[in-house]
């Protein structure tokens, strides 16, 4: 791997625990800065949403993410675009509901724009193995 994609993949990695700590944190300016335009989720759930509908969840309260913890992940650059997968444990309270525990595998999609790494698309399945 060349120079400029080994810092491309500490870049990506980076920009991911910054997302994943706005998450935690509700940080709602940080989300939008992060994600693309065109941003999807694709949740272990099969429930599918935009960036505005998963900003607006967490940052209303109908989801709050108590922890996302990377467990591990395996990024491969690709000029502009990464691709990031790996494994993943997350802890979610649903509105006023009991907090949920997943184990996760994980696929992100990121783009360079502007200089810094966003992220595009994310999606999660359970981990059976976990």
């Amino acid at each position: 791997m060349s120079e400029q994609d080994q810092a491309a993949v500490r870049e990506v990695l980076a920009a991911d625990e910054r997302r994943r700590a706005a998450t935690v944190a509700g940080d709602i300016a940080t989300l939008n800065d992060i994600m693309s335009e065109g941003f999807t989720y694709t949740h272990a759930t099969g429930f599918r949403e935009g960036r505005e509908g998963y900003v607006g969840r967490v940052g209303s309260g109908q989801v709050t993410y108590v922890s996302l913890d990377r467990k591990d992940a395996d990024v491969r650059v690709f000029g502009d675009m990464a691709i990031m997968d790996g494994r993943g444990a997350m802890s979610y309270r649903p509105g006023e509901g009991a907090v949920v525990t997943m184990h996760n595998l994980f696929l992100a999609v990121w783009r360079k724009d502007g200089g810094r790494w966003r992220i595009e698309a994310y999606a999660s399945t359970t981990d059976a193995a976990a």
